[in-house]
This record gives structure tokens, sequence and C-alpha cells, in this order.
């Protein structure tokens, strides 16, 4: 079984969040997984595969129907699968990339903590911080042009580059566990997240209500 319930596979990080025993709509026991996978690269990985391998030979595919990641972006996929017995092992392949989670057995159940998104964040500002050496590189060829009024703009645009990428780097994580103390957790939906910041304002119902009156004599209107 993998350690601490994370696996590596550069450039993506994938980590074990939660498993659980469930009952569904049809009151059947199904096991609901939810694994979350990194790319820590500055490019997109796209071609990505990703399942649950069951021991009884099933293919379970995610309810996100996810194949791509962009750079610096985690993605949380989740699946659900009746299994009585065996094991289940998550599954992610590309033609580049090749990461497995588990064997898990049927009646395991874990909930990973939610300090764990700080690394997220780290992970992310790096991949900016990558991105900011790759774009730098590119703009000081720029230098050769023989035109002398491009060389300040490029200077310009060099440091509020490095600026950038030092900021992400340092206020990504602050601003999470800032998150965090708030307990407004990261690691919930974005529409979630919406709803604690108040971005999203639940919707009431008006409902007029309207008294009733029984009156014992009937009146002819005419």
């Amino acid at each position: 079984m993998s350690d601490e319930h994370f696996t590596r596979a550069p450039p993506l990080d994938c980590r074990l969040m939660s498993a659980s025993m469930e009952i569904d709509d049809d009151d059947e026991d199904v096991i609901q997984v939810s694994i979350e996978v990194a790319n820590e690269a500055a490019m997109p990985i796209g071609g990505l595969d990703i399942f649950i391998q069951t021991s009884d030979n099933r293919k379970v595919e995610s309810a996100e129907g996810i194949s791509s990641l962009g750079p610096g972006l985690t993605r949380k996929f989740t699946f659900e699968f009746p299994l009585q017995s065996g094991d289940w092992t998550f599954m992610l392949r590309s033609p580049t990339v090749k990461a497995d989670l588990g064997p898990y057995n049927h009646d395991f159940t874990y909930q990973a903590e939610k300090g764990r998104v700080y690394n997220n964040a780290i992970g992310t500002g790096m991949s900016l911080f990558e991105a900011a050496v790759v774009t730098s590189l590119g703009m000081v060829t720029a230098y050769q042009i023989p035109i002398p009024e491009i060389k300040p703009f490029i200077t310009v645009i060099l440091i509020l580059l490095w600026v950038a990428a030092a900021s992400a780097l340092i206020l990504l994580p602050a601003v999470l566990v800032t998150l965090e103390k708030m307990g407004i957790g990261s690691v919930s939906d974005s529409n979630m997240m919406a709803r604690k910041l108040g971005l999203i304002m639940p919707k009431k119902a008006d409902i007029d209500v309207l008294d009733a009156v029984i009156v014992d004599e009937v009146k002819d209107a005419w």
C-alpha cells in the first residue's frame, strides 16, 4: 500500500483525500473515493486516463471525466462503486506518466487532514516560479534585437515578472492559511467556498401565507 496515501509521478502528485462506505439511492452499499491530482509542471498534461481498478477486474471511471490538467492546477476526482470483497487501486495512465495508489481493502476508510492544502499552494507557487524562469530566458534573447528603444521595455517586463513570481510563492500559502483559520476549507469545492465567502446567497422561496376562515352561515349572493 502506498505510504501516507500519496504517490508522485513527476510532474503529477496523487493524494487520497477520502474513502468511505456509503449507501446509494438504490439502498446498496457503495464505496466513495476522492483523490486529488496536482500538476506541478509549467505545462499542461493531457491524455490522462484516471480510474479505479477493482480486484474483480472492473474499471471505474471518475465522475468528473477530466482527461487533462493545466499547469499548477489541482483537481479532485471522485469515484463511486460497489465492492463487497477484495480490494481496489487508483490508477493514472498517460503516454508519459504512470501512477498507482493502493491496493486498498474493500472496507478501508480514510479522511485526509485539511492542513495538507498548504503543500499544494507552495507547489503552485513553484510552478509559477518555473514559468518565470522559462519566460525570462526567452525575454533575454530579445536584448539581441538591434532596437535601442526596446531594451528598457524588456527590462520592465522582467522586473514585473519576477515580482509576480515571488509574490505568488509567498502569498498563495499565506492566503490558504488565512482561509483555513477563518474556517473556509479550501479542500471543498468552489461553490462551497463561494457560499462561505458570501459570494453565493441562498435562495429563499417567497411564499404568501393566506389565512383561511370557515364561515358557519352561508348567505345567498343573489
